[in-house]
């Protein structure tokens, strides 16, 4: 498959145990942003361009953009994947469902953040249907034309069992077992982003989240969610 991601992996952070699909989607992403068309048509790969600022240590190590999504399953792929989701883990401005700042909430406040710091963007975070015509017109070129844009959003909210919220959890924390009585309004959210390159290759970026309502009492308001690019 083209430039599309896999489901997620486990990966091990400072033996801490978690998948990585909002990093590996995000690996993906940049990639798409980034690849050279003519060189990946031609060599079914492409090399990142010279100059990567804070990326430069890691495409240093791994430098070369793959075409198959299966390279990324086999093990120099899950092995550039692993590094990879540390390398994102405990940033400052990232967001993250675990409290120990590991493993990356699934929104697009965090593609903006990361364009932001590591491509070199100033992007507000509010503007966010603007943002992404912003980030296409950035990495477009004379061989590449890129459309971004939200295809669909979703937000449902639901009152739900502390029980019930704990089961979706992806960290541990005492915090949660003192209010397994309680019950709280969560809010599903899903985003569907329309990736189109050259009007020929063409994504939707799926991203769901969980998270609680309105003002949060615990000390990490995001509980689950998931993300994938595949190919249309």
């Amino acid at each position: 498959m083209v430039l599309e991601t896999t489901e997620c992996i486990p990966i091990q952070n400072d033996n801490i145990t978690y998948t990585d699909c909002m990093e590996f989607s995000l690996l993906r992403f940049m990639q798409l942003l980034l690849y050279d068309a003519k060189q990946m048509s031609k060599e079914g790969f492409s090399h990142y361009p010279k100059d990567m600022g804070r990326l430069q240590e890691f495409v240093r190590k791994y430098n070369k953009i793959y075409k198959e999504s299966e390279y990324y399953l086999g093990d120099s792929g899950k092995e550039e994947r692993e590094e990879w989701a540390c390398f994102l883990s405990r940033l400052d401005f990232m967001i993250y469902y675990r409290n120990d700042d590991c493993e990356l909430f699934t929104c697009l406040e965090n593609i903006y953040r990361f364009c932001n710091v590591f491509l070199g963007m100033k992007l507000v975070m509010d503007n966010e249907d603007q943002n992404l015509q912003l980030i296409a017109q950035k990495f477009s070129n004379r061989n590449k034309n890129i459309i971004l844009l939200v295809k669909e959003r979703r937000i449902g909210k639901k009152e739900m069992k502390m029980k019930e919220i704990m089961d979706l959890l992806l960290r541990p924390d005492e915090e949660y077992f003192k209010h397994v009585e309680k019950r709280h309004f969560v809010t599903n959210t899903k985003t569907v982003i329309y990736i189109c390159i050259n009007n020929v290759h063409k994504y939707e970026w799926t991203l769901t989240e969980t998270y609680f309502e309105g003002k949060c009492e615990y000390a990490n308001r995001y509980i689950t969610g998931h993300s994938v690019i595949v190919r249309i």
